[in-house]
């Protein structure tokens, strides 16, 4: 679900920073500045690994230094097609809506979803909206409740304010 990927980016440290924990005040910085969600990239969960190998100059106006460093981090990128787990935050009655942290928001619509129907307070849910499923691999029937775990597929995905909102369909 997640992948990783290279990111060439920046953070500025102040001349008092330097200090023998560099790599430290690197990778908190980074952590501060990128794992956040943006159009770019994503939403970045974590950074893994920081490149030694990194170029530093002196900026004139405030001789703070500017550190332009590679780095490796771990990320979730919704797109149209790609087939995902996340978890069931509300169902009603026209589907279900689910999310990957709190940046991604998913839509299942009730049309959507196949062999099922919405029950509210079923037996060992009292008072609990339900989807009951008929899942296509084996054939048995799978109850969907708050904070299940459910695979889906993407189909239509929008990005706005940091955050991605998506509609999706059972798989």
């Amino acid at each position: 679900m997640y992948d990783k990927i290279i990111i060439a980016g920046f953070v500025i440290i102040t001349p008092n920073e330097l200090n023998q924990n560099l790599q430290e005040i690197l990778y908190t910085k980074l952590t501060k500045s990128y794992t956040t969600c943006s159009r770019e990239h994503g939403c970045v969960r974590a950074i893994d690994k920081i490149d030694t190998n990194f170029t530093s100059e002196i900026e004139a106006d405030t001789s703070n230094i500017r550190i332009n460093i590679k780095f490796l981090v771990e990320r979730i990128l919704p797109e149209v097609g790609k087939k995902i787990n996340c978890t069931v935050h509300m169902i009603f009655n026209h589907g279900i809506f689910a999310q990957i942290g709190e940046n991604i928001k998913i839509l299942i619509p009730a049309t959507s979803i196949n062999g099922q129907y919405y029950a509210q307070g079923t037996d060992g849910y009292p008072d609990m909206p339900v989807y009951e499923i008929k899942l296509k691999k084996t054939s048995k029937n799978s109850i969907v409740t708050k904070n299940s775990t459910i695979a889906i597929e993407i189909t239509d995905v929008k990005y706005n304010k940091n955050r991605y909102n998506c509609i999706g369909k059972l798989f």
